[in-house]
């Protein structure tokens, strides 16, 4: 994600009207409370890998702070951004 896939090998042409293959980024947003953003947080594999190595990184003094910044309630539902990331193109024509 650092690097955008900007460094991954795309053996693919443009698709029409593009003058390159990406990578092409625009914002998703998706409304969730507290309880699903730290669900959507743990459904990562940085998140899982941590854990099967015994490393909890949603501690409880973490969760305090997400409470926090989250502005007390749990509860309120607010707009979570993604950032996304695509590399599009077509199969190269043989020849």
């Amino acid at each position: 994600m650092d690097e955008e896939y900007r460094t991954i090998e795309f053996p693919f042409d443009p698709v029409d009207g593009m003058s390159d293959t990406g990578p092409v980024e625009f914002v998703a947003e998706k409304p969730m409370n507290l309880n699903t953003f730290l669900t959507y947080l743990m459904s990562w594999s940085a998140y899982q890998t941590a854990k099967e190595r015994g490393v909890e990184l949603l501690t409880d003094v973490v969760v305090k702070d997400f409470e926090s910044a989250w502005g007390g309630d749990g509860n309120v539902v607010k707009g979570v951004k993604f950032p996304v990331f695509l590399r599009i193109g077509k199969v190269r024509a043989e020849g």
